[in-house]
């Protein structure tokens, strides 16, 4: 079997698998709502139906639609009759400046997996290792993400060398685009694999989620193979910095079962985005 059409279920996830990185939706079977990372994600509000969780005040502004409030502070448009719903708007059409509107604040959650080619050609497999699997020279690999959130995706490599790339968004992914849809699973790279040199060290991934363009992300220069300037990297890392800083709190919650990882931030009032860093360790193979 082709090692592009295959690849190992778990018992604890459903995904079909496509090439060319075409979205393919997730959806949850029997999930924890108990509040563990894995439940959350499916769960992204608060008592959605009593509307009894955490909520930050809004302002609406000349020109503001609730779809746009809605876009921009929830990442979905069509929630727009959620913001209607709990502010008990008859004509979510006939808002005015000035009126204050509650908008709940949403769990932002990111699932994440890596998933490392096994064997070659006929007699291969697609695996998802394990946080802190030791990765060898010439492993090839490929990140799995989804959010459960609509939302736009920024994803950083940095090798053992201190270079520093951004994977996503990318050309040939999305079509350029790094907006992507909730409860959908996209694939970095999307048809090819990433693999390790001859270089033993420590790979560094960032990941960040916005509810809403990150203008200092979306201005950065990068060059056509996707290399940041050391100038540009700072202000990243500057922004990763300031994003980890507002989940002080006991906000958050991680879970991974092995394979896969559920990371869940509650957004905290004034900021819309989840980050989070991993590491890849590669050794030489004796």
């Amino acid at each position: 079997m082709n090692c592009q059409k295959r690849i190992i279920l778990t018992a604890s996830v459903t995904i079909l698998f496509v090439t060319l990185a075409l979205p393919v939706f997730l959806t949850a079977q029997e999930e924890d709502r108990e509040g563990n990372a894995r439940g959350l994600f499916y769960a992204p509000y608060h008592a959605e139906g009593d509307y009894a969780g955490p909520v930050e005040n809004y302002t609406i502004q000349a020109g503001d639609t609730l779809r746009g409030i809605a876009q921009r502070k929830l990442g979905d448009p069509t929630k727009a009759g959620l913001l209607a719903r709990m502010n008990r708007i008859n004509d979510p059409h006939r808002i005015y400046a000035g009126q204050r509107i509650s908008v709940p604040i949403p769990r932002i959650g990111l699932r994440h997996a890596v998933e490392l080619l096994v064997g070659s050609g006929d007699d291969c497999d697609l695996v998802r290792v394990a946080p802190g699997h030791r990765f060898h020279s010439g492993d090839r690999f490929r990140l799995r993400l989804a959010a459960n959130h609509n939302g736009y995706l920024y994803i950083f490599n940095k090798d053992e060398s201190d270079t520093v790339r951004r994977l996503f968004p990318n050309p040939r992914i999305n079509r350029g685009r790094n907006y992507v849809r909730s409860y959908t699973a996209y694939q970095v790279p999307p048809t090819s694999w990433l693999r390790f040199d001859e270089n033993p060290g420590e790979e560094q991934v960032l990941v960040i989620l916005a509810l809403a363009p990150v203008d200092e992300l979306e201005e950065l220069e990068v060059a056509d193979d996707g290399v940041l300037p050391a100038r540009e990297w700072e202000r990243v890392e500057d922004l990763f910095r300031r994003l980890r800083g507002t989940e002080a709190g006991g906000n958050g919650a991680e879970e991974g079962d092995g394979e896969e990882s559920f990371l869940i931030q509650t957004r905290t009032e004034g900021t819309n985005a989840l980050a989070v860093r991993f590491t890849l360790r590669h050794e030489r193979e004796w």
